[in-house]
């Protein structure tokens, strides 16, 4: 069984089951090709962005080409799970400098998700892209002051840990 077909049959709830087909699967030739791809399906999404975070857990590096192909998948996650995983993988991800673009767009896209861990972790995407390029600086420190004064409690509490960094001092 291939890991797109063991990923279309588990309960994506649930993170034994998916730990367990991630172990069998993870030292598998394409391995992380095949996650990749399975992020273009829908009901596949947070099953295989789950996965690939985990995989990035684990200490593993995606190669550029791949993390293209990955950001390339941004702005089709349709459900808030992939999405938030995908945010959370920016942090273990050197971003190519040809990506920034795609996920600049889906940052801007999601500022006002309903969903506030999405939000959340949308602002630490920010402040991840201006770690790495310089010149999103004044972007990402005038959206995180801003949403300091504007954002729900829980945003504002991740977004006090992200302005603790040097980089806002």
């Amino acid at each position: 069984m291939s890991i797109k077909q063991a990923i279309s049959l588990c309960d994506n709830s649930s993170s034994e089951e998916l730990t367990e087909i991630y172990w069998h699967y993870q030292d598998s030739k394409d391995f992380e090709q095949e996650l990749i791809k399975s992020l273009k399906y829908e009901k596949l999404q947070g099953a295989a962005s789950w996965m690939l975070k985990h995989h990035l857990e684990q200490g593993f590096m995606l190669r550029p080409k791949l993390a293209n192909k990955v950001f390339a998948q941004l702005q089709n996650q349709a459900h808030w799970e992939a999405q938030l995983h995908l945010l959370q993988c920016l942090p273990m991800v050197d971003i190519p400098v040809d990506s920034v673009p795609e996920v600049m767009e889906f940052l801007d896209n999601n500022l006002t998700n309903t969903n506030k861990l999405v939000r959340a972790w949308v602002y630490n995407g920010f402040h991840e892209i201006a770690k790495a390029n310089i010149e999103y600086l004044p972007k990402a420190k005038s959206l995180l002051m801003q949403a300091l004064e504007s954002e729900v409690p829980s945003v504002q509490a991740r977004i006090r840990n992200i302005v603790k960094s040097e980089l806002y001092d």
